[in-house]
């Protein structure tokens, strides 16, 4: 089974690839050297403890951090880029959904997917009823449970989670990020997030899950690549999790070390 898993990875091309990145903040290596692939359709886990580099890492995948302040090189399906704002990281096909609420309290469900494509429209023109008829069809299509006409100030935080999903999905990336996406919910929540990540997987979808919670990890992902420290220290397949492995890796030390057998007298 292990085997498989390696050999149906092989066999694809990395529809992303960071590769030897490493980055410093004046005398601080924040990361060294890490490498990260990611393969079309798969839930690939970003693991790792807070300081560990997921954060910088996601920072220069998003162009907050520009090609030039860095070190490594970043490949979208098989091509060099380069971004210089996170425009170009839309442009190019990576979506990241970040852990802060963004959207726009004021404003329905349709016109907050549709933002972007309203700034870059120059003519300044929008058809309400067309604008909801093709929202429809899109939340639709991809089974997010949103109304396109509701106002988004009457939506749980959940749902305000979702809507964040739904537009980043809206500009069709080839790689969707969420970034630690259940630090607020409930177990309920939870669930539903996970419905709607492994329907998109159905669907074609290639999405990076970062989380730090091993119960996801185990539940959700088809491969994990842990960072600690800032650099990578592992990336398995599924077929190859092993829970206290992953716990080792993520903080360094053996769980034993961490829970010494008591002596009984």
């Amino acid at each position: 089974m292990i085997a498989n898993d390696q050999q149906d990875r092989a066999r694809k091309s990395p529809i992303l690839q960071l590769n030897s990145i490493s980055k410093r903040y004046g005398g601080v290596q924040a990361l060294s050297d890490v490498s990260l692939h990611v393969y079309p359709g798969e839930i690939l886990c970003l693991v790792g403890e807070n300081g560990a580099g997921k954060s910088t890492l996601m920072k220069i995948l998003s162009g907050i951090y520009p090609s030039g302040t860095f070190e490594g090189e970043i490949n979208v399906a098989g091509e060099p880029v380069k971004m210089s704002s996170p425009l170009d990281a839309q442009v190019r096909g990576i979506s990241i959904v970040p852990q802060e609420i963004t959207v726009a309290d004021t404003l329905t469900v349709a016109e907050n997917i549709l933002l972007s494509e309203l700034a870059m429209n120059r003519k300044g023109f929008y058809s309400k009823k067309s604008g909801l008829q093709k929202i429809r069809k899109f939340l639709e299509d991809n089974e997010i449970p949103l109304t396109a006409e509701q106002l988004v100030s009457e939506l749980s935080l959940h749902k305000k989670q979702i809507l964040m999903i739904a537009s980043a999905l809206y500009k069709n990336p080839k790689v969707l990020v969420l970034d630690e996406p259940t630090s607020s919910l409930t177990s309920d929540e939870i669930a539903n997030l996970f419905s709607i990540v492994r329907n998109l997987k159905k669907r074609g979808f290639t999405t990076v899950f970062i989380t730090h919670k091993l119960p996801e990890i185990l539940e959700l992902c088809d491969a994990v690549s842990i960072l600690r420290d800032g650099k990578t220290v592992r990336t398995s397949e599924k077929s190859e999790f092993d829970a206290n492995q992953l716990v080792s890796d993520m903080i360094g030390r053996k769980l034993g070390d961490l829970y010494p057998e008591k002596n009984v007298l």
